[in-house]
């Protein structure tokens, strides 16, 4: 049996009000795109009254985002720019060790339970 899953790319930003009036009227699954996680998470709830499942974890936000978490894997991909005109082709893949950031551990830790509990049958 194959099952589809009707989907829409977000990026989280100035346009955040149309993605909350497309979320509460579509019944589409919505993925949204930002830096953010725990704010990010936050928002979609309580706007669109759905729980956000988080595939991966930014690392910092604003000018202090250097990076992502993947949830799955618990691999971290840490962008090295060489300037300010960088295109993110320098970056580093490194596994997400407790020691490194015990906070940053924990949120993604908790996003892929909360993953795993979502979509397990």
């Amino acid at each position: 049996m194959v099952s589809c899953v009707d989907i829409q790319l977000w990026t989280a930003g100035p346009n955040s009000d149309s993605v909350e009036k497309n979320g509460q009227t579509s019944s589409t699954t919505n993925l949204l795109f930002g830096q953010d996680g725990q704010n990010q998470g936050k928002s979609i709830r309580q706007k669109l009254k759905t729980k956000p499942l988080f595939l991966q974890w930014p690392i910092g936000e604003a000018k202090t985002f250097t990076g992502l978490a993947d949830v799955v894997t618990k691999e971290q991909i840490i962008w090295k720019p060489t300037s300010d005109l960088d295109d993110g082709k320098n970056f580093e893949q490194k596994p997400l060790l407790e020691a490194d950031d015990p906070n940053l551990f924990q949120e993604v830790q908790d996003a892929g339970n909360t993953l795993i509990e979502q979509v397990k049958f």
